[in-house]
């Protein structure tokens, strides 16, 4: 099916993260050849938190979230990298460039790469 995303920017508690230092793929071949199959109505959900659950998520007073500037910048340079690579390196990002410790969740039930 068509993937449905959804990036949520909120804080999931209010514990604050003190950080520590430091179509048809090749998924056919399993189906025989067929080329009907059938996938649970959950399928193709992509959902990203801001935060882990139970945590705070932190803004900049005047260039706003942490989370939405990373993933803005992410998908303008994605060239033909996949969501989830991209997604990988907003999480990377969000957790190594600022001062306050914050921790995207990315929450998948995705069938094939988008």
């Amino acid at each position: 099916g068509k993937p449905k995303m959804f990036f949520i920017q909120a804080c999931r508690g209010n514990k604050p993260d003190p950080g520590i230092t430091v179509g048809y793929d090749e998924m056919d071949a399993r189906n025989n050849g067929q080329k009907l199959y059938s996938i649970p109505i959950s399928a193709d959900v992509l959902v990203m938190y801001s935060s882990y659950e139970g945590y705070y998520s932190f803004r900049h007073p005047q260039r706003g979230s942490y989370f939405i500037q990373s993933l803005v910048r992410q998908l303008k340079t994605a060239e033909d990298r996949n969501l989830l690579s991209i997604l990988t390196n907003v999480n990377r990002e969000v957790a190594i460039m600022y001062t306050e410790k914050e921790m995207c969740t990315v929450v998948s039930t995705l069938t094939r790469r988008f």
